[in-house]
């Protein structure tokens, strides 16, 4: 059963996270304490923000890839080392996003730190599903890690963080995947009919001798 992101139920994904933010949690493999990382108490304007955190977040991103972000996986077992490395990334890339000046008033971030704390948590969920190989579990994790990212995307993007939002790369990767699976998909295609085809011919000479 192939592992990908976004995919139906039966499926899990190692989910795409374009989305750095949230909060920083201690990981055991079993279980995890989550903390919201503090926020630095320095303060900038929101431009000088978002010019700091987006490079902060095109490392993420690169990173991200490296760790697998849109892979197919055909097992639980095989995505763990994935996950967990993206898990890692996004505790990594908030917190040093939360130790930047931060812009203060209605320029405020809180909002793109409330709307990805979600996101890490189910995360980290589904690290866990995997490790315990729980594919009920990690399915619903996947699918609901999906949904909550596409919302906090939404947030990071109106904010004017594009590059922690909807990071351009990963839906390349996404496309990629998609071409691929459909590629593959003609390719057995033609190849069911050439064996009938071939199966029918059998047949034709069969009956004329």
């Amino acid at each position: 059963m192939p592992i990908r992101t976004r995919t139906a139920i039966a499926a899990v994904a190692v989910a795409t996270v374009a989305l750095v933010a949230g909060c920083s949690s201690s990981k055991d493999g079993a279980s995890s304490t989550t903390t919201v990382a503090s926020a630095s108490s320095a303060t900038t304007t929101k431009a000088e923000f978002i010019t700091a955190a987006s490079s902060t977040c095109s490392t993420m991103n690169a990173k991200m890839a490296a760790a697998g972000a849109g892979e197919n996986y055909d097992s639980l077992a095989a995505a763990i080392p994935g996950l967990q490395a993206q898990s890692d990334l996004l505790d990594q890339t908030i917190t040093e996003i939360k130790a930047l000046p931060q812009p203060t008033g209605a320029d405020s971030p809180t909002e793109l730190y409330s709307s990805i704390a979600a996101v890490q948590s189910t995360l980290q969920q589904l690290v866990t599903a995997a490790k315990a190989n729980d594919t009920a579990q990690a399915a619903q994790l996947s699918n609901q890690l999906n949904t909550q990212t596409d919302a906090a995307n939404k947030v990071w993007d109106a904010y004017g963080l594009t590059t922690c939002g909807s990071d351009t790369s990963t839906k390349n990767q996404n496309q990629n995947n998609q071409n691929q699976n459909q590629n593959n998909q003609q390719q057995q295609n033609q190849n069911n009919q050439n064996d009938q085809q071939q199966n029918q011919n059998q047949n034709d000479q069969q009956q004329n001798q």
